[in-house]
C-alpha cells in the first residue's frame, strides 16, 4: 500500500496487495474499498484482471469501476499510466477480465468509502423465484441496504442475504 489519503478517500497500491491486508489498513482510517471480495487473498490487481464482483456491485459495479488509474506494464516493457479520460484510455477501459493478456498491472489507484465498525446481516427467505427477484428489485430501488448477495438451496428456497453498516451491535460475530 502506497498511500491512503483519508480526506480525498483515495488509495494508491501495488496490484498484489490482498484485500485483507487492504482493509485493515484502511479501517484505521474509517474507510474501506467501496467493492471487496469475499475471499480475502484476493489481491487488488486480481480483481481488476479476473472480473471481481461482489454484495455492493448491484450499487456501485465491480471493483474496477471504483478505479481511477492503473500503472500497466505491456509485453513490450512499457510502462503505461492509464485513466479514463488520458491518451491510454482505452487500456484502461479494457483492463477488467483481461486476465493479464494487455499487460500486467503493477499499481492501481481507487476509491474508499466511510465504514462503520459493525455490519448487520439479514437473511429473507423466498419460496419462489419470481418473488426472490421483487425482493432483490425492492432492495436496488430502495437503495435501503449496503450489502446484497443470494444463495438459491432449491427450486423452493432462495435466500436474500442483506447487510448495512452500523455503529452498534447487539452482540459481534466472526463468522
Amino acid at each position: 500500500i502506497l498511500s491512503i489519503d483519508p480526506v480525498r478517500r483515495i488509495c494508491v497500491a501495488e496490484s498484489g496487495v490482498t484485500f485483507v491486508d487492504l482493509v485493515a489498513a484502511t479501517l484505521e482510517h474509517g474507510l474501506v474499498p467501496i467493492v471487496v471480495p469475499e475471499l480475502k487473498t484476493i489481491t487488488i490487481g486480481g480483481a481488476v484482471a479476473g472480473c471481481s464482483i461482489e454484495s455492493m456491485s448491484f450499487v456501485h459495479g465491480g471493483f474496477h469501476d471504483t478505479c481511477l488509474e492503473y500503472e500497466v506494464i505491456t509485453a513490450t516493457g512499457q510502462v503505461l499510466v492509464c485513466t479514463p479520460d488520458n491518451e491510454h484510455r482505452l487500456v484502461f477501459q479494457m483492463m477488467h477480465g483481461t486476465f493479464g493478456t494487455l499487460g500486467i498491472l503493477a499499481r492501481l489507484t481507487f476509491t474508499l468509502i466511510p465504514a462503520k465498525p459493525f455490519v448487520k446481516l439479514r437473511y429473507e427467505t423466498h419460496a419462489t423465484i419470481a418473488d426472490y427477484q421483487a425482493a432483490i428489485l425492492r432492495h436496488f430501488e430502495a437503495r435501503d441496504v449496503d450489502f446484497m448477495d443470494g444463495i438459491i438451496h432449491s427450486p423452493s428456497c432462495y435466500v436474500l442475504a442483506t447487510g448495512g453498516f452500523v455503529r452498534r451491535a447487539p452482540y459481534p460475530s466472526r463468522h
